[in-house]
């Protein structure tokens, strides 16, 4: 589909935009890990970034280091990834990752499906 729509651009699903995606996911994962602990790391809405003094942000550092470059740096669209990733990260009964929704939608549908066969099979 990419090679019909953008064909001199040599882009693949594979590894261009898996690698993308998954540094989208790990980098979102690390940001709502600090932003759940909350001890010293905070959200700015305005600029779209984490908030952290560099002491406490070196700290987390040490032992999470593929964090590093976190600090700082502009997510103009991490409530976008909180609606693609953020359910992933989610426990409990009523998490729903996106496979069980697909499989929730499609047994609706069926739900549906049958619905209106017994009623068109009982006029």
């Amino acid at each position: 589909m990419l090679a019909t729509k953008l064909p001199t651009a040599q882009i693949r699903a594979n590894p261009h935009i898996e690698s993308s995606v998954k540094l989208l996911k790990r980098q979102y994962n690390a940001l709502s890990e600090m932003l759940n602990i909350g001890s010293g790391f905070g959200w700015n809405e305005k600029e779209k970034c984490l908030t952290t003094s560099k002491d406490v942000f070196d700290d987390w550092v040490r032992s999470h280091p593929t964090t590093a470059g976190l600090r700082n740096k502009l997510f103009l669209i991490f409530d976008d990834l909180i609606q693609i990733f953020g359910k992933e990260r989610a426990t409990g009964a009523a998490a729903e990752t996106a496979a069980d929704a697909v499989e929730n939608l499609t047994a609706e549908d069926e739900g549906v499906k049958d619905s209106v066969e017994e009623i068109g099979a009982s006029n």
